[in-house]
């Protein structure tokens, strides 16, 4: 009986021996979690990265799982349900209604290193806003559960979207030459003297600048009598235009000797009798010479 009490006595002391090891080996005794952003200032509809790390951990052996609440603003941020493990950590579902999440680490992790990467979207804001996310209720592990009440990261602020004024285009020199050409063909005041729409002596009698037809001045200042001979007293008529190459005066004395207008109609008419009559007297003439000398011939 009492060999049966020693063994079984023995057999005790191992297991609590065996135990003890394990609890101690499986101890931490300290560790810091963080949670970083990737920048501090964000645009609306832009995405914000959060890393969480493990740093200065201190126990016998690294860690194999954490878990931890996400806490943030909802009215500010969209939370991606999923988080990207990082250093080997198992990526994470993050619940849609707690928003808590747990990875883990098939071999025990160091000291320092990244371990999840979470993402959200910035929503609309009506002007500058600053928040922040934070992770409650920290459980790391390695067996043995070590607690961190809540961490938060530092402030990021979110941007009121802004409409931008675009920077003046380069001005095309081509559309300028043919915008100010256009402009030079609407203005009368300045036409381009190179424009072939636009000649320097005209041939339209009706412009007084260079008229081909002298004898029909478009405006004169007094009208002129055809009985009458013009600048009687020698004086130049400056409303009368000319010919170049020509004098006033013989233009005067073509426009007066001219047959046409003088004789009329009546005149043409006179002068074609005439010319029929002389016609007939020579032929008659003709005609009795020649019966004449018919009849000497008999």
């Amino acid at each position: 009986m009492k060999k049966k009490f020693l063994i079984l006595s023995i057999m005790m002391l191992l297991v609590t021996m065996f135990l003890s090891a394990n609890v101690m080996a499986a101890t931490i005794t300290s560790a810091t979690v963080t949670i970083t952003p990737s920048k501090t200032e964000y645009k609306p509809g832009e995405t914000i990265e959060f890393t969480i790390s493990l740093k200065d951990l201190n126990a016998s052996s690294g860690i194999l799982g954490l878990g931890a609440y996400i806490e943030y603003d909802s009215n500010l941020l969209t939370l991606n349900p999923t988080a990207t493990g990082l250093s080997n950590w198992v990526d994470a579902d993050i619940s849609e209604k707690t928003h808590r999440f747990l990875t883990t680490k098939n071999s025990h992790s160091a000291n320092s290193e990244d371990i999840l990467k979470i993402t959200f979207t910035a929503k609309e804001v009506t002007s500058d806003v600053t928040t922040s996310v934070k992770l409650k209720q920290i459980e790391i592990s390695n067996g043995v559960d070590y607690n961190i009440e809540e961490i938060s990261s530092n402030n990021i602020t979110i941007k009121k979207e802004t409409a931008t004024t675009p920077e003046n285009p380069p001005v095309d020199n081509e559309d300028e030459d043919n915008k100010g050409n256009e402009g030079e063909e609407e203005n009368p005041q300045n036409p381009n003297p190179t424009n072939p729409t636009n000649p320097d002596n005209p041939d339209n009698p009706n412009t007084p600048n260079n008229p081909t037809n002298p004898s029909n001045p478009t405006n004169p200042t007094e009208p002129t009598d055809p009985n009458t001979p013009d600048n009687p007293n020698g004086n130049d008529n400056t409303n009368t235009p000319s010919i170049p190459g020509t004098s006033n005066s013989q233009n005067n004395s073509n426009n007066s000797n001219s047959s046409i207008p003088q004789l009329g109609t009546s005149g043409i008419i006179a002068i074609i009798i005439a010319i029929i009559s002389v016609i007939a007297v020579i032929l008659f003439i003709k005609i009795k010479i020649i019966d004449q000398k018919i009849k000497r011939g008999k």
